[in-house]
């Protein structure tokens, strides 16, 4: 039933067009403001006027919470790349220097409600909110180990 809610709830089928690099350049100007007390570092490299078919909000859900992720687990640094691929897909990436999540850990927080540690803001939700919009457009969300030490997360969108 939580999936036919995203969908319900998402933008899927939106003739908008959003600029994906002027959105990520406000949602990292909110995550320095966040995180502030930690003093991380973000790297973007999106290259300018990269469009997105889609609903605004839900792609602001999608890279918010992975961002938001990423600030709380990261030693430094985090680091994002925007690529549109020859098959057409947009791809995101978000990567920090944090303590990562091995595989078996990387499949349970798809979901809902699962934590791992308790000291950290926030309720669970997100990557599972993350994975289930993506789903609406086509589009999935994968996790693996960060060029930089900690978790990669690659968002894929048509």
């Amino acid at each position: 039933i939580d999936r036919h809610l995203a969908r319900f709830g998402s933008g899927a089928g939106s003739t908008q067009v959003v600029q994906v690099d002027t959105l990520l350049h406000k949602l990292l100007a909110l995550m320095r403001q966040i995180h502030a007390v930690r003093a991380l570092q973000w790297e973007l490299d999106a290259p300018a006027g990269t469009p997105w078919q889609g609903a605004p909000l839900d792609l602001e859900e999608m890279a918010g919470n992975l961002l938001d992720n990423a600030g709380k687990w990261a030693r430094s640094r985090v680091r994002v790349q925007v690529r549109r691929h020859e098959d057409g897909m947009l791809r995101i990436d978000i990567e920090d220097d944090g303590p990562g999540l091995d595989a078996t850990r990387r499949a349970e927080a798809l979901q809902r409600g699962r934590r791992f540690d308790e000291t950290v803001a926030g309720h669970g939700l997100g990557l599972g909110i993350v994975r289930d919009i993506a789903e609406t457009y086509g589009g999935r969300l994968e996790m693996g180990d960060s060029g930089l030490g900690g978790l990669g997360c690659r968002l894929e969108l048509p």
